[in-house]
């Protein structure tokens, strides 16, 4: 796989965002928009949104530290992709020409609240973000569901809560379960996927491309049988850059290539940054870079560094 690697010296601009989600009392997620000038010519751009729950610094306290010239391996990340970005922008070229993008997953973010529509049909692969609490009625809503989609195959995120309660009563669907992703605790490693949690014993790895380093990822690809890329509700921009990183790592070692998640339908859409899709699949933005040129020249940016 071939790695850039940026110049040492730029200018920082932002652009902060909020992206709020559908028919729910969710907070809002707190993120903004880079753009680095990295002189001669190159100004590209990238997402930047932090995950305080998953023990990350804030927004607000890595842009401090941004200003303070400590740059956290999200920033670090965010440079890079910035850079590639500015690179193709420069060239004229757009960044998904001769990559094939996987299809996506539907995202079930919540069972309890989750109302049933038609485009759920299109997808073979369903990933839902199990409850810790009322497991009964969960589980009642998993029986319906697997009875209308006897085909689709089942992904499910425990974030971190116990699976040992879930197991028995899922025995319904079989041998069609995915994986388990970041349970409390170790599972069968032939189903445990790692994530946010760390697993030795994990043989099924899903990379975030704004939080996962990608040269890590290379070095220990003999440990993965799998490995699956997905967002974490980012922009759409940062969408885009996932997608990118997808297709340019299956291009390389295409025995890995499986769905992943590159559609969001749980947040509302932002102005100007549509993204489009044709049933499960995530249709590149037009353009150059990683695309959206007209939005992001519209931004109110702010010059950081």
């Amino acid at each position: 796989m071939i790695f850039f690697k940026p110049f040492e010296s730029f200018k920082l601009f932002i652009s902060k965002y909020q992206l709020k989600f559908k028919n729910s009392q969710k907070a809002g997620l707190n993120g903004c928009l880079l753009l680095f000038d990295f002189g001669s010519g190159l100004r590209g751009y990238s997402d930047f949104l932090p995950w305080p729950l998953y023990g990350e610094k804030t927004l607000e306290e890595q842009l401090k530290d941004i200003q303070a010239g400590k740059f956290s391996r999200r920033f670090l990340i965010a440079k890079q992709q910035a850079f590639i970005d500015a690179k193709a922008r420069r060239e004229k070229r757009n960044l998904f020409f001769s990559l094939k993008i996987p299809s996506s997953h539907f995202l079930i973010e919540n069972l309890l609240e989750f109302k049933f529509s038609k485009n759920i049909l299109a997808f073979q692969i369903i990933k839902v973000k199990l409850k810790p609490y009322k497991i009964l009625e969960q589980i009642k809503i998993l029986k319906e569901l697997s009875q209308l989609l006897k085909k689709v195959k089942w992904r499910f995120d425990l974030n971190q809560n116990g699976w040992q309660e879930w197991e028995s009563s899922l025995s319904f669907l079989k041998d069609r379960i995915d994986f388990i992703e970041d349970p409390k605790k170790p599972i069968d490693s032939a189903f445990l996927a790692e994530d946010w949690s760390v697993f030795p014993s994990a043989r099924i790895k899903i990379i975030k491309s704004s939080r996962d380093s990608f040269k890590a990822l290379v070095r220990q690809w003999p440990r993965w049988k799998r490995v699956i890329f997905t967002h974490s509700f980012d922009h759409p921009l940062g969408q885009a850059s996932s997608a990118f990183w997808a297709g340019l790592f299956y291009k390389y070692y295409p025995r890995f290539f499986e769905t992943g998640a590159f559609l969001n339908f749980q947040l509302e859409t932002v102005k100007g940054y549509e993204v489009k899709s044709k049933g499960d699949s995530f249709t590149a933005p037009i353009g150059f870079g990683f695309g959206f040129t007209r939005a992001l020249k519209n931004e109110n940016w702010k010059q950081w560094l």
